[in-house]
């Protein structure tokens, strides 16, 4: 069939007599194709025509299938003059577009892409086949905005998915995605291209008698609905009842005034929006700064940032950045251009964020702790118009880059002053669309050098969704974290969740154990983020009285010890666990409600679509260990790393991305994190996890921290070193640590070297760099480590030196493991 010819036509109908196959596409693109009067009517005709097709394909134009009624224009009658006897006119052919599609004797394929919502989700499932495409999501928000269905569905779904199914669907509205769809029988099939396979399944069935296809189908409609008529009539009568209330009234008109549609969970009322969660949300643009304009004149008082005791409110907050944004541009920086920045936690660097944003150029903040030819690579990649830097790093900018740059903190000899880049003067803020890159945040390098992950305006408005409904986010909430501003914690979970919520974030410079209860009580934070060894450190801590003295509710992060209901007793709060990455969002997250499971990081959210494979890329069975590869709409994940086309075409194959982080699920579902596939330790023909033995060690009541990890061996693969952090003034020994490791884990997984050190190298965020422990060994630096007289030291114990035994004493060692409890610790 020919492309549709994209006019004004609200709806293009095609037909193929040779082949009897018609085409209807829903053709409101800009309004996610919503039913207003104009598209409904040419719906109901263009129906009427297919009838003389064998087949019929409805597809929608642009994104999306079908958003349902377009409150914007609603159907119902309202105070424009429009009189109520319209309404019952487009209830019947709302109904009617259900006798048509499931009443008549030709065969409909609904090809659904992006939203169903409502009555587009009622049409859809009318229809005889439903072909998904993976971003598919299907919704019934008629509840949300005290509206009903009208097409039938309230006879249609609970044949389709059961009773107690459709009564949760209905009454709470929730969002299910294509893959949960296809696994309640909602959808037939769900495939990469949907229009593709829709007509390939219109071109199979024109192929066979008409008659045989309409006898068929009609004789399974009239056995599964017998009652769709007396229920058609039932919610014509809800519905109009439904409509002369207030709520609905309400939801209508604050749709009308909308800036423009955006599909969420939402209750809508006359300022604000209720999601299901409960929380309240403001005006729904995809829009950080409109976001910011917003609450800066409606709640322009209220606390938005605090830095210790120093609170910025969202008026001051707008001031600052407006007026910094004009300082940039009078520098020359125009929109697309990279504003870069190495700076620590503080109020101007989220302006400098926010101020690169208005302008619609891209923030890019550097790690604090890049160097040398590290750092010179960071600003190779990034490329900045002007680079803003702690009077701290300004001698640590590489001589050859020819930057522009701006100290912030002390006055300097050379380069200009922060300060100069903010002007009395204020200019209206860029508008740019959802999908342009609002920042650039580079990846820690643990595993190899940074990348730069594009983020974009939508990324960002999207993901804090995800973060206020899990956590429950109120607007009361002070948001606590202590992590760096270039890194997703503290952007995207911590300021733009306080910004949405008109709430309160609380950044602190660093991490302190030492500090860390003074300033939760100095900031009144209610939720607080975690990372790393954080509630270790804090559980191992000596006990005192003010232990539970303290405002936090929840704590949120990775990893969650088995003794998490410990410290939540001990602290009196709430631990939640997830699994997520800056180029991934937050697609696992272990749900409040239900019971802990313990050691996994959570459930897949119902938008995405996660798998476990393996090497060769296929699925593995429940319960065992893959590579996590993740589904969802590209505007939820980042659009790819900056400038590298390579890395982004490894991780980002066929719509999936490649995450490098294995794991296993459970036939409940839930998701249990085993480690980075690069700290994976491959020892006598075992791939063992080097987050398992951390994990095991860290019962340990003397063991603080620790890292696993691989070094080279003569005879195998790699054997395992643990370095140790123990707690101050605990006499722990390393024959203490191996004997521990021998009842806690496989015997695979125990530790050959056993290590003792000050301090574990880590990220400005936490994450141990094991890469500069397993440097150190190859480099030779091993001052206290055994030679081949096997004799214990006071760091290091060699526990088993396969380089001096013959394969036969190895051979005599492993069968003597078998029959005694404790194996030969040592060679003498």
């Amino acid at each position: 069939m020919p492309d549709a010819d994209v006019t004004a036509f609200p709806v293009l109908f095609q037909f193929d007599l040779s082949s009897s196959i018609a085409h209807i596409i829903l053709n409101r693109p800009r309004s996610l194709n919503a039913i207003n009067v104009d598209l409904l009517t040419s719906l109901v005709d263009a129906l009427k025509n297919a009838l003389n097709a064998k087949v019929c394909i409805i597809s929608g134009s642009g994104t999306s299938f079908c958003s349902g009624e377009d409150l914007k224009e609603t159907l119902a009658p309202h105070s424009d003059g429009r009189d109520p006897s319209e309404l019952r006119l487009s209830l019947l052919k709302l109904q009617d577009l259900t006798r048509l599609t499931a009443g008549t004797e030709t065969v409909f394929i609904s090809c659904v892409q992006g939203w169903a919502i409502g009555g587009g989700a009622e049409i859809a499932l009318a229809a005889d086949l439903v072909v998904a495409g993976p971003d598919a999501k299907f919704k019934f928000p008629e509840i949300i905005h005290g509206h009903a269905p009208t097409c039938g569905i309230s006879a249609r779904l609970p044949q389709i998915i059961g009773l107690q199914q459709a009564k949760r669907l209905l009454l709470l509205g929730d969002t299910l995605s294509a893959a949960v769809a296809l696994t309640m029988n909602l959808v037939t099939e769900v495939v990469d291209e949907p229009l593709a396979r829709s007509l390939a399944l219109a071109s199979e069935l024109s192929k066979r008698s008409k008659r045989s296809l309409g006898s068929i189908k009609r004789g399974l409609e009239l056995a599964t609905f017998p009652n769709s008529e007396s229920v058609l009539q039932w919610e014509m009568d809800a519905t109009s009842w439904c409509m002369s209330d207030d709520c609905a009234y309400n939801a209508f008109e604050s749709f009308r005034n909308r800036k423009q549609p955006h599909c969420n969970n939402v209750v809508v009322s006359t300022k604000t929006i209720q999601s299901s969660g409960g929380y309240s949300l403001y005006k729904q643009e995809d829009d950080m700064i409109q976001w910011l304009l917003a609450a800066a004149n409606e709640d322009g008082e209220k606390t938005f940032l605090r830095f210790g005791e120093v609170d910025v409110s969202f008026a001051k907050f707008k001031d600052d950045v407006s007026h910094l944004a004009d300082g940039l541009l009078m520098e020359g920086v125009q929109p697309y251009d990279v504003v870069a920045g190495m700076m620590f936690n503080s109020k101007d660097m989220v302006c400098a964020w926010f101020a690169t944003m208005w302008i619609g150029a891209i923030w890019a903040p550097l790690n604090t702790e890049f160097r040398g030819t590290v750092l010179d690579r960071a600003l190779a990649l990034v490329s900045p118009k002007i680079f803003i830097v702690e009077h701290e790093f300004l001698s640590m900018i590489p001589c050859s880059r020819s930057i522009k740059v701006f100290v912030h903190g002390q006055s300097v000899a050379s380069g200009a002053l922060f300060e100069s880049l903010i002007v009395p003067t204020t200019s209206e803020p860029v508008d740019v669309a959802p999908e342009r890159t609002a920042c650039l945040l580079l990846t820690s390098g643990t595993t190899g050098p940074s990348k730069a992950c594009e983020l974009s305006h939508k990324y960002f408005t999207t993901v804090v969704d995800d973060i206020i409904d899990w956590l429950g986010l109120k607007p009361d909430d002070v948001l606590f974290c202590p992590f760096p501003l270039y890194h997703m914690d503290a952007t995207a979970l911590t300021v733009v969740p306080a910004l949405r919520l008109r709430a309160t974030a609380a950044i602190v410079r660093k991490f302190s154990a030492s500090r860390w209860w003074d300033e939760i009580r100095l900031a009144k934070a209610t939720v607080a983020d975690f990372m790393g060894a954080t509630l270790c450190i804090l559980f191992k801590a000596p006990l005192t009285a003010k232990d539970a003295d303290n405002p936090l509710r929840l704590m949120w992060g990775v990893p969650v010890p088995t003794w998490a209901e410990e410290f939540e007793e001990r602290f009196g709060l709430q631990i939640l666990e997830c699994y997520g990455a800056t180029e991934s969002g937050l697609p696992v997250i272990q749900r409040a409600e239900n019971p802990r499971v313990v050691g996994s990081c959570g459930v897949v959210q119902s938008s995405v679509e996660l798998k476990i494979v393996g090497d060769s890329g296929a699925m593995v069975e429940p319960g065992q260990i893959g590579e996590i590869i993740i589904r969802h709409q590209p505007y939820r994940r980042f659009t790819g790393y900056y400038k590298n086309q390579e890395a982004t075409a490894q991780a980002l194959k066929d719509g999936w991305f490649y995450t490098g982080d294995l794991a296993r699920v459970d036939s409940e579902g839930n998701l249990f994190f085993i480690g980075r596939k690069k700290q994976t330790i491959r020892r006598r023909g075992e791939n063992i996890s080097s987050f398992e033995i951390e994990e095991a060690l860290l019962l340990h009541p003397d063991i603080l921290e620790c890292a696993a990890y691989g070094v080279p061996s003569d005879l195998t693969e790699e054997d395992v070193k643990v370095s140790i952090v123990k707690r101050t003034g605990v006499s722990l020994s390393a024959q203490n640590v191996y004997d521990f490791a021998i009842d806690k884990m496989p015997r695979f997984s125990v530790p050959r070297y056993i290590e003792f050190v000050v301090e574990l190298p880590r990220t400005p965020t936490g994450k141990i760099e094991t890469f500069r422990l397993q440097e150190m060994w190859k480099s030779g630096n091993r001052s206290a480590v055994v030679d081949f007289d096997r004799s214990y030291v006071t760091s290091h114990i060699l526990v088993l030196d396969y380089s001096v035994l013959t394969w036969i004493q190895i051979l005599l060692t492993q069968l003597i493991t078998w029959f005694i409890p404790s194996p030969l610790r040592l060679w003498k």
